[in-house]
């Protein structure tokens, strides 16, 4: 066998909240580089290829069965059917099945609950006072009990849920630990979903809709239900705090935050991009593609660190510019028929909760220097972990 030079994934960095220097040298090039599974896919980072790559499903596939897709994290190879690893027909068909829960419009209507459980949070960390656990106190059960709210889940059951579905992206978990997390996630939504007293919710209506419409089979309904679920509330959480160590150190653009935090958030999710190994795929046909020549087979990972700092997108990619125009054209949640499903829930809650946040706490800052903190950066996502006290 021929060695191939290629570069980790991912890439230590020196700051961060910054991207790896790596990135400034690659310089959008495509390159090899070597993830967790030992394989060598070419990693394409520049803007107009990753839209590209994630738009095009006739040439590139995400199907995780396949011994040609590059595994980029633990999550990936569990083998469970979800939504982010299904191909066409079956990704629109599926998708589809539950779209009308995730529409701006739908989503708007529960801005209300959204706001209870942030001002709820808010209180007990006023009360608790400082120093405050930001991490544990306030990013981690904000969205798992939007989650509860919005889908029915009884919050006495939520601690379990939340305990399994991490697992899966503790940095230290093997492979048989991450598969017993999955498997847990899939045996309590088996018995939620199944649940003849189940209550009333956004699974009770998809769940119905799928049994008048027969539009999805019951291992798809699931799988749907379980990225909803895991994503749902991981991704709320990293990006809640890397956005408030972010505003830390860009203090003097709390006022635009609190002008249009709608746009403020697109920067944010641009800037801490937390799909930090972006996505695997590889060619179901050859293609070329920023000059390289991609045979049948050959794996691909589309970057979305790389394509949210293009500087020929966006000038002065490394700056947090919450007034910046095009901040709602990142590929932070993904793009196309790859974007996350989601993700008008995050925006909306990360919206309230960063706002919020800051007007009952203006002089809101970590309780200790940021060098004390530990960030996690092998899983599919990146973020802090453990623990992240904070005073005011």
């Amino acid at each position: 066998m021929v060695a191939v030079d290629a570069i980790p994934l991912p890439q230590e960095r020196s700051n961060p909240l910054l991207p790896a220097d790596a990135y400034q040298e690659i310089n959008g090039r495509p390159v090899r580089v070597r993830i967790r599974d030992g394989s060598t896919p070419w990693m394409f980072s520049k803007y107009e290829e990753v839209r590209h790559i994630l738009n095009d499903m006739e040439t590139f596939s995400v199907d995780n069965h396949s011994p040609y897709h590059p595994h980029l994290s633990k999550t990936s190879s569990t083998g469970f059917i979800t939504l982010p690893f299904l191909d066409i027909p079956d990704h629109p068909r599926v998708r589809k099945s539950v779209q009308r829960e995730f529409t701006h419009h739908r989503i708007k209507s529960h801005r209300d609950k959204i706001e209870h459980r942030v001002h709820q949070l808010l209180d007990v960390m006023e009360e608790h006072g400082p120093p405050f656990d930001f991490l544990n106190g306030f990013a981690i059960p904000f969205p798992v009990g939007v989650l509860c709210d919005l889908f029915g889940l009884p919050e006495s059951e939520q601690r379990e849920f939340v305990g399994n579905a991490s697992t899966i992206l503790l940095p230290d978990a093997t492979r048989e630990q991450a598969a017993h997390g999955m498997t847990s996630v899939v045996q309590y939504v088996e018995s939620f979903v199944s649940s003849p007293c189940r209550p009333p919710g956004l699974v009770d209506r998809v769940v119905q809709h799928v049994t008048d419409t027969g539009c999805i089979s019951h291992s798809e309904l699931q799988g749907l239900i379980r990225t909803v679920l895991f994503a749902g509330h991981e991704t709320t959480t990293r990006a809640l705090g890397l956005g408030v160590l972010a505003l830390f150190q860009n203090r003097d653009q709390l006022p635009q935050l609190m002008a249009d935090p709608a746009n403020a958030v697109e920067e944010i999710l641009r800037h801490q991009t937390i799909f930090h190994l972006g996505m695997g795929l590889f060619a179901k046909e050859s293609t070329e593609l920023g000059g390289i020549r991609l045979d049948p087979g050959d794996g691909v990972v589309a970057s979305f660190v790389g394509a949210n700092h293009d500087k020929e997108v966006f000038p002065h990619p490394h700056r947090l510019h919450l007034a910046r125009e095009n901040a709602s054209k990142s590929v932070a949640l993904g793009h196309g028929p790859h974007e996350c499903l989601g993700g008008n829930l995050a925006h909306l809650e990360l919206q309230i909760a960063f706002a919020s946040l800051f007007e009952r706490f203006p002089n809101l800052r970590l309780a200790v220097d940021q060098s004390r903190l530990t960030f996690q950066d092998s899983g599919i996502l990146y973020g802090v972990a453990g623990r992240m006290p904070v005073t005011w």
